[in-house]
């Protein structure tokens, strides 16, 4: 049975450019969500998601993208999605 996996294309704004990173096959991640990933030498950094797709991990479209891109493998890791939610303050429950 083929194994799939998400390929997340994200917006790195340190290095302007795109960048690949692995997500767990049909991760719903979507253009415009920020997540977090594993970084390079700075820790774990948070970037946006430009691109999401679901594609065998083993498979030559997969090879074609990578062969574009030419990302140092094998690829980093998506952590979370982060979510943001708004502050309730005391002072606004009131007023409701």
């Amino acid at each position: 049975m083929s194994e799939y996996i998400d390929v997340v294309l994200c917006r790195h704004s340190a290095l302007d450019r795109l960048v690949p990173f692995e997500a767990p096959a049909w991760s719903r991640l979507k253009e415009g969500d920020s997540v977090k990933v594993v970084g390079g030498i700075m820790g774990h950094e948070v970037v946006e998601v430009v691109k999401c797709i679901t594609i065998q991990k083993d498979s030559e479209e997969l090879d074609f993208i990578l062969t574009i891109i030419d990302p140092p493998l094998p690829l980093r890791r998506v952590l979370s999605k982060l979510r943001f939610e708004p502050f309730e303050y005391e002072e606004e429950k009131d007023n409701e």
